[in-house]
């Protein structure tokens, strides 16, 4: 007789049961508090990686989600208390930023230029980019750029006249100085400076101000400003072609003067510089006009203007014009790319004709100049050179570019409004417009 063991399998049976009908348990996360601290930077580039710090961030790269003007950005890398991100292209330069993570209440603690957000600039090679800014912009007189962050350009604004400055790309300006009635400034790479006032030469501390002290040198006609990083060598220019130097900062002595108007002339000739470029204290142009009169008789209707360059040849300063042109003219821009090679850019002076708009180079310092390039049929408003190959002009609102030397010229970008200046430095290229500030990076 078998013997049936029924005991075992009640209690598999009890067991499967009791398995089929418990609810698994799923363990909420508690909702923390977390905060946003700081920013390894303010801005930066698009694709460029920036780190935002805190406190009880996250670990996991999948609870966390950041945005620029609703863009995703991609999260390089989280810790409690480090997010890596990459900044994504953006159409505005201070996108609004979102950080949300999972089970984290989030405060922002971040006070910055940019309400707490991260200024985003675009800076792919060779395309124009466009930053929006609402500057008074008027007549531009003169730029300088420094570094990849730095513009500097003097205008006339509503209160007079002033020197914009931005430090972040083009995101942000503020007044960094005044100037007179010629524009003329000079910024060091540490952000101070000289500015040309109505009332002398002013000193800009660091970060820049709009107080007048006018405690470097009285004279008022200075269209040309340079001084070194140290503030102790530079030299001024004034129009009537009188130069000072100093060797301190503070006390000038003059250098050079051939002033027209201090001299008896029966003739009744005269001459004026009224632009400027500068490399360094040794490697100093001017430009301006020279009057003459191509029949000797010095009657008012014979007399007649020609281009004049003053600069510093090996120590010593020296003056050159440009005769045979076809009508009065004079230099409107100047600029030397090295010690040897510089452009200048012809117009006419007063309402004559033929029609001048016309490109000079000089291959010897400002010795000696050779007509470049005719722009009779787009005036030339302002232009600048990186190389001997590569430079550009802006006329109405177009910029042109030559990538022969200047030889030839073609239309690289056009803008819906018209374009007041461009220049070029450290692989970039900034234009000013009303209402808008361009880029180009070359490299």
């Amino acid at each position: 007789m078998k013997k049936r063991f029924y005991i075992p399998v009640l209690i598999v049976a009890i067991l499967i049961y009791s398995c089929s009908t418990d609810e698994p348990t799923i363990e909420v996360p508690k909702t923390e508090t977390a905060t946003i601290d700081s920013y390894s930077k303010n801005f930066g580039y698009s694709d460029e990686p920036i780190s935002i710090y805190g406190n009880n961030l996250s670990t996991n790269i999948e609870d966390i989600s950041i945005k620029f003007d609703n863009i995703e950005a991609t999260i390089v890398s989280a810790s409690l208390n480090e997010i890596v991100v990459k900044l994504p292209v953006v159409t505005n330069s201070i996108p609004e930023l979102s950080i949300t993570i999972a089970y984290r209440i989030i405060t922002n603690n971040v006070e910055n230029e940019y309400y707490g957000n991260i200024g985003i600039l675009a800076s792919s090679i060779d395309e124009w980019h466009i930053i929006d800014s609402s500057l008074p912009v008027g007549y531009i007189y003169k730029s300088q750029s420094i570094g990849k962050e730095k513009l500097y350009f003097s205008t006339n604004d509503q209160a007079g006249y002033g020197v914009y400055r931005t430090k972040d790309g083009g995101i942000t300006w503020s007044n960094w100085g005044r100037s007179g009635f010629d524009g003329s400034f000079y910024a060091t790479s540490n952000d101070e400076g000289w500015t040309q006032t109505t009332f002398g030469v002013n000193k800009v501390p660091i970060g820049g101000s709009t107080s007048l002290n006018s405690d470097i040198h009285p004279s008022t006609s200075t269209i040309g400003l340079y001084i070194n990083d140290n503030l102790t060598s530079g030299f001024l220019i004034s129009y009537q072609k009188i130069v000072y130097k100093t060797t301190d900062g503070t006390s000038f002595i003059e250098v050079y003067n051939n002033d027209p108007s201090g001299i008896e002339d029966p003739k009744g000739n005269s001459s004026q510089v009224r632009v400027f470029s500068e490399l360094d204290e040794n490697n100093i142009w001017a430009g301006g006009y020279l009057e003459v009169d191509q029949n000797l008789d010095y009657t008012p209707v014979n007399k007649f203007y020609a281009p004049l360059v003053l600069f510093l040849d090996n120590g010593i300063w020296a003056e050159r014009s440009i005769p045979g042109l076809a009508s009065s003219s004079q230099a409107k821009q100047i600029q030397f790319i090295n010690e040897d090679k510089g452009y200048l850019y012809v117009k006419n002076k007063g309402s004559v004709s033929p029609t001048l708009n016309q490109l000079f180079k000089s291959i010897d310092g400002g010795n000696s100049w050779e007509l470049l390039y005719d722009a009779i049929n787009s005036p030339i408003t302002s232009f600048s050179f990186k190389n001997e190959t590569l430079g550009w002009f802006c006329s109405g609102n177009k910029i042109y570019k030559t990538i022969d030397g200047g030889m030839n010229w073609t239309i690289d970008y056009t803008h819906d409004s018209d374009i007041g200046n461009i220049t070029y430095n450290d692989g970039i290229v900034w234009a000013v417009t009303s209402n808008n500030i361009l880029k180009l990076f070359t490299e």
